[in-house]
């Protein structure tokens, strides 16, 4: 699952989530802040179970 919700400045906050079985490629993730992860140590891609949450904010 990758939901993407923006605002009329900008703004941006990303959802990413893996509800499979096994991992999954890692999407492409909004520039920004990364405001969670459940499983920081999976950088290259998403195993099961695992969320994101980022944030890009337009200064």
């Amino acid at each position: 699952m990758d939901v993407r919700w923006q605002t009329e400045r900008g703004d941006a906050l990303q959802i990413v989530a893996n509800f499979a079985g096994h991992a999954l490629p890692m999407p492409p993730l909004v520039e920004g802040e990364s405001l969670w992860r459940l499983h920081p140590h999976a950088a290259e891609a998403l195993v099961p179970g695992d969320m994101i949450v980022r944030l890009r904010q337009k200064g």
